[in-house]
């Protein structure tokens, strides 16, 4: 009898275990941890005039004003904006699960290796998360939705909350890696007929500029 080959055995179906836990329930467990979305009612002239207004500028209050302002608010369906962007070379970024802490302790990461980490806004993460490198090591361009949980009427419009941002490769202590948000200035941000291509858009006076489809 071998202590050391029963202790191997052990603790290699210990892990087995967990990681076959993990990735059966963490779905419905992040599904659980994540806030109800809270969803009203409005007429698509009243959002397009000044109900915008009544929509939060910034998905927290806290942090920089690079990872929080929002860039656009968007009606139109979800599908339809990510087919415009990946048709002008976004990727749809892959959800980060509990093996992104694996990857994040990877002594030389790169842009393929280290998934970004999804933000939240209001307790929910995003609906859609597109990223698109940049020219440079470690730099890509971040682009990220949230529902409003505003519905315009007649046709039961989904208005989105946009996020841009760019996101450089950070290593610290040699053995962890992440992404960091920087600031983006008003001319480094795509413009609203590179992104969405065929919508409206009207620039509301502010950094913010809203974007429909055309009736």
């Amino acid at each position: 009898f071998s202590g050391a080959v029963a202790a191997n055995i052990f603790y290699a179906a210990l892990l087995f275990l967990f990681v076959w836990q993990v990735s059966k329930n963490i779905d419905d467990d992040v599904a659980r941890l994540q806030t109800p979305l809270v969803k009203q009612e409005m007429t698509a002239r009243n959002w397009w005039a000044d109900g915008w207004e009544t929509l939060p500028p910034e998905r927290i209050v806290l942090g920089s004003a690079a990872a929080r302002r929002f860039n656009f608010q968007v009606a139109a369906s979800l599908e339809s904006l990510e087919e415009m962007l990946t048709g002008h070379g976004w990727e749809t970024v892959e959800s980060a699960d509990w093996r992104w802490l694996i990857r994040a302790l990877n002594p030389d990461p790169d842009i393929s290796s280290l998934p970004l980490v999804p933000r939240s806004f209001d307790g929910r993460s995003e609906d859609l998360l597109l990223r698109q490198n940049l020219p440079g090591d470690g730099r890509l361009r971040a682009i990220r939705f949230w529902d409003s949980g505003i519905r315009l009427t007649p046709d039961n419009t989904v208005v989105y909350l946009v996020l841009v941002s760019e996101e450089q490769l950070v290593q610290r202590f040699r053995f962890f890696s992440y992404w960091r948000t920087v600031p983006l200035t008003e001319n480094e941000v795509p413009p609203a007929d590179q992104l969405f291509p065929g919508l409206d858009a009207t620039r509301t006076g502010t950094d913010l500029m809203l974007l429909r489809e055309k009736p």
